[in-house]
């Protein structure tokens, strides 16, 4: 399988490519609190004409949440091939908030989740795999949501 690499806080993360959308720059975006959404949501944006859900990745995952870290991209990604529903609404879109885009990478060779408690990143995790000697965790937009 073909992934897309990303970082966040440190850490190398993977989403499959046919999860994703495009990448979206943060520059020129501008993000609506939204009422009563989880703390990790961060808001909407108007993205492509539509209100996407912005998902911080770094709250998300409850890593390090420097409130000084420069956010470069917005990964919008397709839920539609497992879409989520919330109450009665479907969501088939969010955007992930990142770090950085840090390439790609094809392999088939993928690792089980690591088996850690139900309070860290890895409940979202659905395998991870070994690239150029990191460790790199393998998320769907389905469990991140």
């Amino acid at each position: 399988m073909n992934y897309l690499l990303f970082r966040t806080a440190g850490t190398l993360f993977a989403c499959d490519f046919d999860d994703i959308i495009r990448i979206v720059p943060t520059a020129g975006i501008s993000v609506a609190p939204a009422p009563s959404f989880p703390d990790y949501m961060t808001g909407t944006a108007a993205i492509d004409g539509e209100v996407i859900p912005i998902i911080d990745s770094a709250l998300r995952f409850g890593m390090d949440t420097d409130s000084k870290r420069a956010y470069s991209c917005y990964i919008l990604s397709n839920t539609d091939r497992d879409s989520q529903t919330v109450g009665d609404k479907v969501y088939k879109k969010c955007a992930l908030l990142v770090d950085e885009v840090c390439g790609s990478a094809n392999t088939d060779a993928l690792l089980p989740s690591p088996a850690v408690n139900a309070d860290s990143y890895a409940r979202y995790v659905t395998g991870s795999f070994l690239y150029e000697g990191e460790v790199c965790y393998v998320i769907t937009p389905r469990s991140v949501i």
